[in-house]
């Protein structure tokens, strides 16, 4: 069995309030259209250093535990998933979370997030909100502005995650470790655990070919040539395989259907 899997697993409907509107959501909404909604999470990172305001950033989330051991992992999202060729997903510009549990990374947040508001105040006063940059190699000329490069450290710190929603308590006097904290690495509910990737479409490098918008809301549409396997409870996979023909209609190729149930012996 290998640790980590080639793939990587969208589990789809965590928010839905029934298994049957789960159900529809996967058929409906992702399968048969072939997209996959950017939703917008919450980023805490550097909140706890000098009032820097939480905000949301659009992201699609995918993890690469192996099916044999995603059980545990599941039980906090859905039985649903979508598994897409990992080399897939890196061209589409997936990458791996980095998980942090130093507040120092917190702290740099902060200063740099402060730092950059004090320097856009300090340029609408002067007159001079941008500026450009001449790169001699190529003769190009770009033009930069605080909020630019807010939105570019944004995009590059949405790709780091806390090590556990539990913050970590330090002993600031002596190096030995606080009794208190004993167990805190022994949990086994952390988000290390969870081996996400992440899509996140505000990059810098404008739109991307695989974006697209419909009704105001920015979808990745995927090639199903790339979907590798659709998972689903194995009470729907009777219902599944009735409605095979109108879900894949528009596929050139058609993923394995796998039970959830069976995931634990491959």
């Amino acid at each position: 069995m290998s640790y980590i899997s080639n793939r990587l697993t969208h589990w789809a409907g965590r928010n839905q309030g029934t298994p049957e509107s789960q159900y529809d959501l996967f058929i409906n909404q992702i399968l048969v259209h072939k997209r996959l909604l950017y939703s917008r999470c919450p980023q805490e990172l550097g909140s706890k250093y000098g009032g820097v305001k939480d905000y949301t950033i659009p992201m699609i989330c995918f993890t690469d535990i192996p099916f044999s051991e995603c059980e545990g992992h599941c039980k906090s999202y859905s039985m649903f998933g979508l598994a897409f060729s990992k080399r897939y997903l890196a061209n589409c510009l997936a990458s791996p979370v980095g998980y942090v549990q130093s507040p120092l990374v917190h702290q740099a947040y902060s200063y740099i997030h402060h730092g950059l508001l004090s320097l856009k105040d300090n340029l609408e006063k002067l007159n001079q909100p941008t500026w450009t940059k001449r790169f001699e190699e190529t003769g190009e000329e770009r033009l930069y502005s605080v909020d630019s490069l807010r939105m570019h450290f944004r995009w590059m710190t949405s790709l780091l995650e806390d090590y556990s929603a539990e913050e970590f308590l330090y002993n600031e006097n002596q190096p030995e470790p606080l009794e208190s904290q004993a167990d805190f690495f022994d949990k086994p509910d952390v988000k290390y655990f969870e081996r996400e990737w992440r899509m996140i479409p505000e990059s810098g490098f404008g739109p991307c070919c695989w974006e697209t918008m419909v009704e105001g809301k920015l979808y990745f549409s995927f090639n199903e040539r790339f979907l590798e396997f659709v998972i689903l409870p194995k009470f729907h996979v009777d219902r599944f395989k009735s409605e095979r023909d109108r879900i894949f209609a528009n596929y050139a190729h058609q993923p394995q259907v796998l039970s959830f149930e069976d995931l634990r012996f491959l």
